[in-house]
């Protein structure tokens, strides 16, 4: 290898690009945030809204009796206690035609001289868990007595730091494709809004990106009992930030299958995760279970009747579904971008089936690897279906309303780390020294 070849290769595997990437994101996340407009980002004043009502203790939502455009029916709608500078706030910068959330001031009947009670049905779905970084946020401007223009902007500089905080650790956990890896990473799609959003998306993007960076190197390096503990309880997190990747959680499972050589221990920490996930996901959505998001477009009843029907006659699911993958449906600048996404994704399994046939010898990594692919299309297929089909899409509505990029930009490092790793192994690329020699 010449030697500058070598130099740049002991740069992208040292500290110094960890430390680099971090700046860069912090650098990069901050320009976006500061060019970004506060009625741009997708549900913030339902999202600010619900960081709000947590701080105020509304932690699970209630009934109230206000409206806005989005939520037009009161016998319906849930949140809580919203502080009256984050309602004056929503109100001057309300945007109907981009967000439809902000409160009906002449519908609020339940008021102090503190705050109101305001719907948010469609982020009061979300956990405690998928806002920690902006009810940190929200507490210290209460705290303070801040603004709330100050507080904003407070919450979203906690975000971006744990975000890059995140990002920057599934990094420094790879052994192979840093550098492919960082360059998605501080790519617009993938940086822009929810590297510092107020959103759930936010901090589920930032631990995906980590889980998937620590599943890579646990794929290629034999992991201990704690690399196990680690990745499932950020898998239980994940699952708590949004709950349609929640297929992500077993895929730790499939780790036992490349290293058949694990300990009890190890298979236990395994289960003892998927059963955490799913006690702490079932337990959240039985507390949630008396409201839907978007009772104003698919009613309570409607929403029992399409979950019943999915048991017993699936084929509406299954015609929304196919019309709105056939059609391109989806809220993008053109239905390319979602073309180019599906095509990407096909690569990726083409890479995985064709290392798997070239190399049946391999068959472990590449089951591996199968079922990485198999469980980020199972969150793909639950976010279809429960976020938007079941709660989302009007009757009157062909397909599915609606796909957007936020919904798929969390899997892409996945993607992109299963599709180079297998591409690698199907050219007959071998692993690098430094790269064995780091797992022990």
């Amino acid at each position: 290898m010449p030697i500058q070849r070598r130099s740049i290769s002991a740069f992208i595997n040292s500290r110094f690009f960890v430390a680099l990437f971090a700046t860069l994101t912090i650098a990069f996340g901050g320009l976006w945030m500061a060019h970004t407009q506060m009625n741009r980002i997708p549900d913030l004043w339902e999202h600010v809204y619900r960081v709000s009502g947590i701080v105020n203790g509304d932690i699970v939502a209630r009934p109230v009796d206000s409206i806005s455009g989005y939520h037009r029916d009161a016998q319906y709608n849930y949140g809580g206690k919203v502080d009256w500078q984050w309602i004056e706030l929503s109100t001057q910068h309300n945007d109907p035609s981009f967000d439809a959330g902000v409160v009906n001031l002449d519908s609020i009947t339940a008021n102090d001289s503190t705050g109101a009670d305001v719907p948010y049905n469609n982020t009061a779905v979300y956990s405690p868990v998928s806002y920690v970084p902006q009810i940190i946020g929200f507490g210290v401007g209460k705290a303070l007595n801040l603004n709330a223009a100050t507080t904003y902007y407070l919450t979203e500089g906690i975000m971006l730091l744990v975000y890059a905080a995140l990002t920057a650790c599934g990094i420094a956990a790879l052994q192979r494709w840093r550098l492919p890896t960082a360059l998605l990473l501080l790519s617009p799609p993938v940086i822009y809004h929810f590297s510092f959003a107020i959103s759930a998306d936010s901090l589920t993007q930032g631990l995906i990106i980590l889980f998937s960076c620590l599943l890579m190197r646990a794929a290629s390096c034999p992991p201990q009992w704690l690399d196990y503990a680690i990745i499932g309880s950020i898998g239980i997190l994940i699952a708590l930030t949004k709950f349609a990747f929640m297929p992500l959680i077993f895929i730790p499972a499939a780790l036992l299958i490349v290293h058949k050589s694990t300990s009890r221990q190890e298979r236990l920490t395994v289960a003892a995760s998927i059963a955490l996930s799913f006690a702490a996901v079932f337990a959240w959505l039985k507390m949630t279970a008396a409201f839907v998001s978007n009772p104003a477009s698919v009613s309570p009843a409607e929403v029992h009747a399409r979950t019943s029907g999915l048991l017993h006659d699936p084929r509406p699911a299954i015609n929304a579904l196919w019309y709105s993958f056939s059609h391109l449906q989806g809220h993008f600048r053109s239905p390319l971008m979602l073309l180019a996404i599906w095509l990407f994704f096909g690569l990726v399994l083409l890479a995985i089936l064709g290392n798997a046939i070239v190399k049946p010898r391999h068959w472990r990594e590449s089951l591996f690897w199968l079922i990485v692919f198999i469980m980020a299309m199972g969150t793909i297929l639950a976010t279809y279906l429960a976020i938007m089909w079941l709660q989302g899409t009007p009757s009157s509505m062909s397909g599915v309303y609606t796909p957007q990029l936020r919904y798929f930009v969390p899997l892409f490092p996945m993607m992109l780390l299963a599709g180079l790793e297998n591409g690698a192994r199907l050219l007959g690329k071998r692993r690098s020294a430094r790269a064995v020699t780091a797992c022990s």
